[in-house]
């Protein structure tokens, strides 16, 4: 390519450039005008983001509650370890031992504690219908 040309191509180059800037321009101008100054017209629509943020606060509170049954076990593991450290020191100082209790009653118990989970999940669940609708 020689420098005749090479001018020539800058040129044309530099024209073709300011067409694009301006036409570009041109197009935000009129989104500016049709969606407003700081929007882009591809925003979500207002239904759609309530759903999305409802879906979040769900997932929050669906996180908290697992973090509450993670807690409430833990605590749980940690009295049974303890009841069960007593028994064997109960046991090795009177050298007799307790009987151990009903697998019913843990069974039993453990239902109940489903069940108060069960009725905490679906409070919420009426609660985030009610907060976003």
């Amino acid at each position: 390519m020689g420098y005749k040309r090479m001018n020539e191509t800058e040129a044309r180059l530099k024209q073709e450039i300011d067409a694009l800037l301006a036409a570009t321009e041109k197009t935000d101008a009129e989104e500016d005008a049709q969606y407003g100054k700081d929007r882009h017209g591809d925003e979500l629509p207002a239904e759609l983001q309530r759903r999305e943020s409802r879906l979040k606060k769900i997932g929050e509170a669906k996180a908290a509650l697992e973090q509450e049954a993670q807690e409430r076990a833990a605590r749980q593991r940690a009295e049974v370890e303890q009841k069960l450290a007593e028994r064997e020191e109960e046991e090795q100082r009177t050298g007799k031992k307790e009987a151990w209790p009903k697998a019913s009653s843990a069974r039993s118990q453990a239902g109940q504690a489903r069940l108060v989970n069960r009725k905490r999940i679906r409070w919420i669940q009426s609660a985030s219908l009610f907060i976003f609708t």
